[in-house]
């Protein structure tokens, strides 16, 4: 399909913009035979080793907001890729939200492995056997990944803002999305009806009336009402229960 998009717009190159969530190892890899750009989200398991050089180098400092380090990733001999270049980003508020999250599962942790809560699916909590014990290593690591995102991409001298931008703006996309598909549901865009112009009826095609609302056209509205109308019989029979009205 991207292809078919080039050839039909006279494209050299496209770049194509993906969440890591949204694109498998196999879809990275045709990416990469069919020699096309892109920016990707990188999943981070283990701490990267230009983000332990940088703590390792400002020991016992904040890391501060907007902090980009690049990570050059050449292609080997037999690697069928160009280079790549990696960028961590820090952001304080996504890591403020992590560090929130790892506290909440790292005391759930201790409560069930001293025994005052169930063991339930918690990642904190390593299991031998019948030993419980809290994984202090996945804690730490955990902890120093907290605010860091991962952007990959195969471009030529790339630039972080440039990559960081564009792979931001599938938000909006995203947004956009999901705003056209709910957008018919709750408000469907419908036709003004047409204007119906109401005149006196034809009575060529109608059998004469008769009685005292005969030949008037407006004779639904010049009713008036009856309050001497006789009750129907059953409304006074003498097994007839009345209920009161609920309202």
């Amino acid at each position: 399909m991207i292809n078919d998009f080039m050839d039909a717009y006279d494209l050299d190159d496209v770049v194509v913009v993906a969440d890591a969530g949204m694109i498998s190892a196999a879809n990275r890899q045709a990416l990469e035979r069919a020699c096309l750009s892109y920016v990707l989200g990188s999943r981070t398991s283990r701490v990267p080793h230009v983000i332990s050089s940088w703590h390792d180098n400002h020991p016992d400092q904040d890391v501060p907001d907007g902090l980009t380090l690049t990570q050059p990733w050449p292609a080997g001999p037999s690697d069928q890729r160009r280079d790549e270049t990696i960028y961590y980003r820090y952001s304080a508020d996504r890591a403020r939200r992590t560090l929130r999250g790892i506290d909440t599962q790292v005391a759930k942790a201790e409560k069930a492995v001293a025994g005052k809560i169930p063991v339930k699916r918690n990642r904190f909590v390593h299991l031998s056997g019948a030993t419980r014990s809290i994984n202090r290593d996945l804690e730490k690591r955990a902890r120093t990944l907290a605010g860091w995102k991962g952007y990959v991409t195969n471009l030529p001298n790339p630039d972080p803002e440039t990559v960081v931008s564009a792979y931001h703006r599938l938000y909006n996309i995203e947004k956009s999305f999901a705003y056209v598909q709910v957008r018919p549901a709750s408000t469907p865009h419908l036709p003004p009806p047409a204007p119906v112009h109401r005149g006196p009826p034809d009575h060529r095609h109608c059998s004469p009336c008769h009685g005292p609302l005969a030949g008037d056209h407006h004779r639904l509205v010049h009713q008036t009402p009856d309050h001497h109308r006789t009750p129907l019989p059953h409304h006074h029979h003498q097994y007839r229960r009345t209920h009161p009205h609920s309202r």
